[in-house]
């Protein structure tokens, strides 16, 4: 018994020696780069590391950045790591659920990937992301500040994804154009509920408490392959908050009421990047 133990222990002192002299020699870096050549297509985003390295718990990659063709940075991160959960690869050698985590726009984000019911689901979460740091929302070509929080279950069709964002301190310079007389809206707390399926962006719960406008309500957006050209119908609640314009609060006395207070009604329709206002007959 005593040899079958000892037995044991060296077998399993030489597989971690194995494992762990496996994880530094291999070649994950060059793979990597080779992998990543190999999937591009010509005249497609590109993807750009500085350093990966495959560890038996998983693998990291270091200052992971998507270029666009021109060679602009669409999105980076300082770090990535991807790794499968050892109990899938034993039961039927998928790995999943598949789990990854990265460290981006000063915040991290996590996602698990699995299947149910045939269908691959992510579930993320995303904290401290902070939006002035964030290379996505500077391609809109909007100035932005705020830290956001959240959660999403995104499935792949059919099925419909859905999540909710929380905001805190945003700033948004520009707004005029959702909202004439207001051209910084600040909004402490802000918070967005919705669902996509179909390329239909459904808003199903906006709510913004600021010192300039207070907001709940809904709408859709239906989604083009340039963000900009995506087609809004937002129908909105609205109130001037504590420290509105006088300007603001004249432009607000002109739409229709609700019949509660200082409230009215607010329509928008348009895209992103042109949103009008609907006017009543």
């Amino acid at each position: 018994m005593r040899r079958l133990r000892r037995l044991a222990l060296v077998a399993g002192t030489l597989v971690a020696v194995f494992v762990a002299v496996l994880a530094v020699t291999f070649p994950t870096e060059q793979l990597l780069r080779a992998l990543l050549a190999r999937v591009t297509a010509p005249g497609s985003p590109t993807v750009s590391f500085e350093r990966a390295r495959l560890r038996p718990w998983g693998l990291r990659v270091d200052m992971l950045a998507a270029h666009a063709p021109d060679g602009t940075v669409l999105a980076d991160a300082e770090w990535a790591t991807v790794r499968p959960s050892l109990l899938g690869l034993l039961r039927d050698r998928t790995g999943r659920p598949w789990r990854a985590a990265a460290g981006t726009c000063g915040g991290r984000l996590d996602a698990v990937v699995d299947r149910e019911a045939g269908t691959t689901i992510a579930s993320l979460t995303w904290n401290a992301i902070d939006l002035a740091r964030c290379r996505p929302v500077a391609l809109l070509g909007e100035t932005v500040a705020g830290v956001i929080g959240g959660t999403a279950v995104v499935r792949r069709a059919p099925g419909a994804s859905a999540g909710e964002i929380a905001l805190q301190g945003g700033m948004w310079k520009g707004a005029g154009r959702f909202v004439p007389a207001v051209e910084t809206l600040h909004a402490d707390p802000a918070s967005i509920r919705w669902t996509l399926q179909g390329g239909r962006l459904e808003l199903t719960a906006i709510a913004i408490d600021g010192p300039e406008v207070r907001a709940t309500g809904g709408g859709t957006v239906r989604l083009a392959s340039v963000p900009r050209d995506s087609t809004l119908a937002l129908s909105l609640v609205v109130a001037p908050g504590p420290q509105a314009s006088p300007s603001l609060r004249d432009l607000m006395a002109r739409l229709p009421p609700t019949g509660e207070g200082e409230t009215r009604r607010l329509e928008i329709e348009g895209t992103i990047g042109a949103p009008r206002l609907v006017r009543e007959p």
